[in-house]
């Protein structure tokens, strides 16, 4: 092989730059979009041309730890920088000086004003409140949000595009999750996590029955108000004729004898179960799993924990 003297080399890196710049322009933001936002910024220096292509960013990927000071700082102008829509925002939070640093509330409004459609909070230290400008975000698609809090407006009129909706140690200063859920009238997807009762967690069943395109739910069964047999998880089920995947925690439900059942329930989309933290020594419980599987007939996956350790991974393919 030849060596490679220094105008050849010179004139190869040139001819390698020129491909990467004349790429089209939505290439090259897609390129940066998958970037950490400070990579993206730093682009910037490349070369003259390449001084204002982040301004195209669409998708924001901010992680702010313990040594991100400086980034923190600049958020809030990088964002004014901006020229089109930002379809994306995914925030993580690391480190416990951050709320001292970052001015979230600005961030919300300006991302209500960019037609954001993706949104994801992080949040790892101790409970972040987001500001009322999150109610603005019309747009939403997609949400997700874990160990924030806010206060829900009265006049909330809900989120008129949401399909996914993912709610971990959320809670609500005013309002409450039924009424927060029963506003996304197009949701397909809800999962809420919470480690313990607080205030306002409490759903009632006709409140999140409105919604009823859900594909896929996940919920501690104990948030559900009033409910104290097994036959109201078929009554749960039947609001959604379209459910494929089920996942309910059991856990601090002490179930009552159900008495006089309705009819046979039928969920011919059920396809995936999922049922932590089940009582094995009350048989009430066993007879509702038991019931639960012979009315899906097409339940491909079933998975059964108790407590922590998972005892049973079945697939079912035939019943």
């Amino acid at each position: 092989m030849e060596p490679v003297h220094g105008s050849s080399l010179k004139r190869l890196n040139s001819a390698s730059e020129d491909r990467i710049s004349r790429m089209p322009d939505d290439v090259l933001t897609d390129i940066m979009d998958h970037l950490p936002i400070e990579d993206a910024v730093r682009t910037s220096i490349l070369s003259r041309n390449w001084r204002y292509k982040w301004h195209s960013l669409t998708q924001l990927r901010l992680n702010l730890g313990k040594h991100s000071c400086c980034i923190e700082r600049n958020i809030s102008t990088i964002l004014l920088s901006l020229n089109g829509p930002v379809t994306n925002f995914d925030l993580c939070v690391k480190h416990y000086y951050v709320s001292d640093v970052v001015d979230i509330s600005s961030w919300v409004l300006f991302l209500s004003r960019k037609g954001i459609k993706k949104l994801t909070i992080f949040n790892f230290y101790q409970t972040l409140e987001l500001p009322n400008h999150l109610f603005s975000c019309s747009e939403l698609k997609h949400m997700s949000l874990y160990k924030c809090c806010f206060h829900l407006p009265t006049n909330f009129r809900g989120f008129p595009n949401l399909l996914t909706l993912d709610l971990s140690h959320v809670v609500f200063k005013s309002g409450t999750y039924g009424k927060f859920i029963s506003q996304c009238p197009l949701l397909k997807s809800l999962t809420i996590f919470v480690s313990f009762r607080t205030i306002g967690e409490t759903i009632k069943l006709m409140e999140i029955a409105n919604v009823e395109r859900l594909n896929v739910l996940s919920l501690p069964f104990y948030m559900l108000e009033n409910i104290t047999t097994t036959a109201c998880v078929f009554h749960l089920l039947g609001y959604f004729p379209q459910l494929q995947e089920l996942h309910l925690d059991f856990r601090t439900c002490k179930f009552l004898a159900d008495g006089d059942k309705d009819k046979l329930f039928f969920s011919p989309s059920l396809k995936v179960v999922s049922l932590s933290v089940v009582d094995f020594s009350n048989t009430i419980m066993l007879s509702f799993i038991v019931e639960l599987i012979c009315c899906s007939p097409n339940l491909k996956t079933l998975r059964i924990t108790e407590g922590i350790k998972e005892l049973y991974f079945i697939v079912l393919i035939y019943l």
